[in-house]
């Protein structure tokens, strides 16, 4: 279980960025509200409070947040509203120090202060915060989901994303967050999104191999043969070797690959580079195969043909 948890939780939350960073803390105790995250590289107050922005001013509202002090912080904001935006500085040219880094939102969500949290919120903060889907990331984290529901509510995106914030849905998947996948899901989780490859996030959790949280999206209404950059499909994670050996998904594998047959879609999906071809050439999708739900996002099919006219005048992609 420990192997299956490094592989899971670890190395994808590295390749990621993942905004908590899955780095080793040694022996320090994580936060009260994060009880099941002993190994994962919260703010440091030594790392923080010197390099926060705004000065002196930055340190008092820093400190007066720390200990929890709502009267003062609410105060503090009204009388300098430029401390909203309130941050740690950090060198951009190179990697983030670990532990350097927080916004007021992440900083209170991090201190397990939800009732901080609210005050910072009535007291005018964007519940995006200035590190855009950081404290969101953070607050999906913790043993309970009040914070997490207490931002969205407030108007955190679930997709920071898309405008230019952590990929939060990649957090919650690579942590194995079914819970936290579902509250995104609920507060509206962009199931038709793609990046700028054509994948979006069942991509995400089929690649991960969380099938209990792939099956919830496709529950939602994520799609399973969406065409990607690469000709690839989510479908075809249903028909690829496994990397993770989980029994308890086993079940949810074979549901997901019964409900991914369809008429008028080929079965098994073939393999993506004669998809693209088809895509290419316009003889995919047909009516019957749109209808019966594959699609090819208009900017991944803008992409493919770009790609088509680089590489060869015959409409496919060569290496």
């Amino acid at each position: 279980m420990k192997d299956r948890m490094s592989i899971r939780r670890i190395v994808p939350v590295l390749l990621a960025g993942l905004a908590v960073g899955a780095s080793t803390q040694g022996c320090a105790m994580p936060p009260k509200c994060f009880s099941g995250r002993p190994g994962y590289l919260f703010p440091k107050p030594e790392l923080v409070r010197p390099n926060l922005t705004h000065g002196e001013a930055g340190r008092r509202l820093y400190d007066a947040l720390m200990d929890g002090d709502r009267a003062a912080v609410a105060a503090m904001l009204a009388a300098d509203l430029r401390l909203i935006e309130l941050t740690v500085n950090y060198d951009r040219r190179g990697n983030r120090p670990a532990g350097q880094d927080g916004d007021l939102l992440t900083l209170a969500v991090t201190n397990c202060d939800g009732e901080m949290l609210a005050a910072l919120l009535r007291a005018g903060v964007s519940p995006q915060g200035v590190e855009r889907g950081r404290a969101l990331s953070w607050a999906l984290l913790a043993d309970e989901p009040d914070m997490a529901e207490l931002l969205l509510r407030a108007g955190a995106s679930p997709d920071p994303q898309k405008s230019g914030g952590l990929d939060v849905f990649r957090d919650v998947t690579a942590t194995g967050q079914l819970g936290g996948a579902m509250m995104l899901v609920r507060h509206g989780l962009d199931l038709q999104w793609v990046d700028q490859f054509g994948s979006g996030h069942l991509e995400t959790a089929t690649n991960m191999e969380s099938f209990a949280i792939a099956e919830e999206l496709v529950r939602a209404g994520a799609p399973l043969w969406r065409v990607s950059m690469g000709g690839f499909m989510p479908v075809h994670a249903l028909f690829r070797q496994r990397v993770l050996a989980d029994p308890a998904e086993d079940a949810i594998f074979e549901r997901m690959r019964a409900k991914a047959r369809r008429p008028g879609l080929p079965w098994p999906p073939p393999p993506p580079n004669e998809v693209l071809v088809k895509v290419l050439a316009g003889e995919w999708p047909t009516a019957a195969m749109r209808e019966a739900g594959m699609v090819v996002p208009p900017a991944t099919m803008a992409m493919l043909r770009q790609r088509a006219r680089d590489y060869g005048q015959d409409g496919t992609i060569r290496p």
